[in-house]
Parts: C-alpha cells; sequence; structure tokens
C-alpha cells in the first residue's frame, strides 16, 4: 500500500483555497460580461470625394439595437485602417462617431478598437468606395408626345390611363372617405383659410397633399400618349384635361405667400392615427417626419411633367414650382439660415430635377440655387439630427 505525497497544506489553507475557487467559479461569469466589447457599425458605400460618417460603439455587454450612446467612463476608442489601396484620413480617430475620408477608389476594412485599461475588443467595417460620377451629367430626356405600339405594354398603358388613373381621380374629389381621407377638399380649405374665409381641418395624413401632386403628374403624362383613337382612352384624358382645370385653381390657392405648400401647416390637423384630434399648426421645417420634403419634391415633379405636357405654354404650376423652391432657399441652407432633412430624400432629388430643368428652360444658371440646396440638405442627414432618435439605419440618417 503506497502512501500519500505529503502536502504542506494545513486544514486551514485548504479550505481557505476552497473558498477561492468557488469564489473564482461564481465571479467568472461577471467578469466575462464586464469585458469590453465594440462594434464598429454596418458596412457601407462611398463616393468620392465625399466621406462617411462612423458611428460606433464601444462599453460593457450587449451592443444597443437602436442609436448607440456614448461609451461609458474610462472607454477609449481608436478608428484605423486595416487594408484598402489608398490612405484614409479620420477627422478624429480617437472619436467614436467621426467621419473618414478615402484617397483612391476601391475596397476599405476599417478596425474600431476600444479598451477599458483592463481589457480591449475591435470591430471591422467594409467600405466601397465609388469613383465620383462625371463632371457633366447625363442630359434628361423630357417627355413629349408619344405612341406607344407594342404588344407587352399596350394593354398595361391602358389600363392605366382607362382604369387607374380615373379611379384615383375620383377617390380624390371625395369628401367622406374614413379610410385615406384628404384629397383636393385639404386644398379647397387651406385656399379659404389662406384668404380668411370659416374653413376646416386638414384631413388624413400629413403627407395626403403628395396623392394629389402624383396624380397631377400622372395625368400630365397620361395626355402626352397618343390615344390613337381608341374611344375608352380618348374618353379618359377628356376627364384629366378637365380634372386639371378644376384641381390648378385650387392648388395654387392652397400656396402660402412666401411660396411654402402643404396644407396641413396651413390648416389645424385632425390626426386620429397620433391619437389627438387635433393640433395648431405645425412649425416649418422641425419634425423630420412631417414629410415637408416629400410633399414638396412631388410638386415640383408634377410642374416639370405638366409644364411639358402643356407644350411649355402654361407655366402656372411651374411658376408655382419655382417660387416654392425659392421659398425653402430662402428658409434653408448654411447659418444663418437652418439646417434640416426630411425622413424621404424625395426633395433632395426633386431640387435636383428641377434646377437642371430650369437650367435647360432659361439658362443662365437660375436653377443652380436648387441643385446647391439638395447637396445641402443631404449633407444635413445625420449631422443636424436633434437627437439621438433621430440618427436612424430606416431612412439613411444613421
Amino acid at each position: 500500500m503506497s502512501e500519500s505525497p505529503k502536502t504542506n497544506f494545513s486544514r486551514r489553507k485548504m479550505l481557505g483555497s476552497a473558498g477561492q475557487i468557488v469564489a473564482t467559479a461564481v465571479i467568472s461569469p461577471f467578469m466575462q460580461e464586464a469585458e469590453v466589447r465594440a462594434a464598429a457599425g454596418a458596412d457601407r458605400v462611398t463616393v468620392l470625394p465625399g466621406r462617411t460618417y462612423l458611428s460606433g460603439w464601444g462599453g460593457h455587454g450587449a451592443p444597443p439595437k437602436g442609436p448607440r450612446p456614448a461609451a461609458g467612463t474610462g472607454v477609449t476608442a481608436e478608428w484605423s485602417k486595416r487594408s484598402g489601396p489608398g490612405e484614409v484620413s479620420f477627422a478624429d480617430a480617437k472619436a467614436l462617431t467621426t467621419t473618414a475620408g478615402f484617397s483612391k477608389p476601391g475596397e476599405y476594412v476599417l478596425v474600431l478598437t476600444v479598451s477599458d485599461g483592463r481589457t480591449s475588443a475591435s470591430s471591422t467595417l467594409n467600405v466601397t468606395v465609388d469613383t465620383p460620377p462625371p463632371a457633366r451629367q447625363l442630359d434628361a430626356v423630357y417627355t413629349k408626345d408619344f405612341k406607344i405600339d407594342s404588344p407587352f405594354w399596350n394593354a398595361r398603358v391602358k389600363a392605366q390611363i382607362v382604369n387607374w388613373i380615373p379611379h384615383c381621380i375620383d377617390m380624390i374629389n371625395r369628401t367622406d372617405l374614413n379610410l385615406g381621407p384628404g384629397g383636393i377638399d385639404n386644398f379647397v380649405e387651406a385656399g379659404k383659410a389662406l384668404r380668411g374665409e370659416p374653413h376646416g381641418k386638414h384631413k388624413g395624413y400629413v403627407f395626403s397633399n403628395a396623392w394629389v401632386h402624383q396624380t397631377v403628374e400622372a395625368m400630365s403624362i397620361a395626355l402626352m400618349c397618343d390615344a390613337q383613337g381608341d374611344a375608352e382612352i380618348v374618353a379618359a384624358q377628356a376627364k384629366m384635361r378637365a380634372t386639371l382645370d378644376d384641381w390648378i385653381p385650387k392648388i395654387l390657392a392652397a400656396q402660402e405667400p412666401d411660396g411654402y405648400l402643404q396644407t396641413a401647416f396651413t390648416l389645424q390637423r385632425e390626426e386620429p392615427q397620433r391619437g389627438t384630434s387635433s393640433t395648431e399648426p405645425l412649425k416649418h421645417w422641425e419634425r423630420r417626419g412631417d414629410h415637408e420634403g416629400y410633399v414638396a419634391g412631388y410638386f415640383l415633379e408634377s410642374a416639370i411633367n405638366h409644364y411639358l405636357m402643356s407644350g411649355k405654354k402654361d407655366a402656372r404650376l411651374y411658376n408655382a414650382a419655382k417660387k416654392l423652391a425659392d421659398c425653402w432657399c430662402a428658409n434653408l441652407g448654411p447659418a444663418p439660415k437652418k439646417p434640416w432633412y426630411d425622413g424621404h430624400q424625395e426633395m433632395e432629388q426633386a431640387l435636383v430635377r428641377f434646377g437642371r430643368f430650369v437650367n435647360d428652360m432659361e439658362g443662365g444658371g437660375k436653377g443652380d440655387s436648387y441643385i446647391q440646396l439638395a447637396k445641402f440638405l443631404l449633407y444635413c442627414r445625420y449631422t443636424s439630427a436633434r437627437n439621438e432618435r433621430e440618427k436612424a439605419e430606416y431612412d439613411q440618417s444613421h
């Protein structure tokens, strides 16, 4: 029978060691949870010479799913380039929220490293850097009188002209809708308000005006289509001409003296979807969810197509669109003007399209200010957010 090896442990030492082992087993999960973690953010694409906006996270526990708060006390961060064909310049490499610029196009991998002095962690994101567009943009192909003769398209275009657009007209003309209310009646009431007459409240969503503008645009394009003797198309087009004759004066009467046009801001609002029966008039260019750019952009685009449909003879909507764009340019822009951006980017694309259209129609760079405003609004995304909730991936403002 062999003897156990001798040890210098006393009973007290053995019990003490066991206590340390138990304590380590209990504390270990919490120590692991306390290890610092990093999240660099989503992969993205940027175009030279633009910069990409970085919004990293560093802290303990799981990264938040929503807007990312600042790092905790004692956490440091640093951005660096792991790979890529060119140089990367960080506005502040030691800030979680910063920007990065690139010297060459190609595929880059950026690394965010965070540390709490005891542990460190890193996270990567991929950036595809594309070449800039040509200095001279592609010329627009403006819609004009056209004829469709295609086995594929004939029936589909006829369905739009004969069925869908007239249906939209009928729904927008109704004042008794419980689902999707707010059509041309909102413009009628806004016109009354601006004339100082008794008037009703805005109906429907804050963006209800957009349906009217989109239908004006659709009618204008449909009226440029050669009916080729089709009696149903001829009748539908006659209805569209009569509708434009009725709607355009009502739309113009709802435009405020400074050029602003959105009836939800001219009238008191009913918004049962938010649990309220009415509100006081809204502040212009305040909440990005109020669809100001969404509605205004569709008005600009409807004006372009109406002007073309008229053979450039009826400039009523075209002139009103310039007045609206001038209003935006007078109020939004670098200081002392106001920075702002919409949840949707409809106004940005409409301003570029409208600015180029004005330049083509009038020359002399008269539309350049609209194009510059579009660029400014794009740069305002994220940077002019009023709070962390407005830095959202949902509308590309993160």
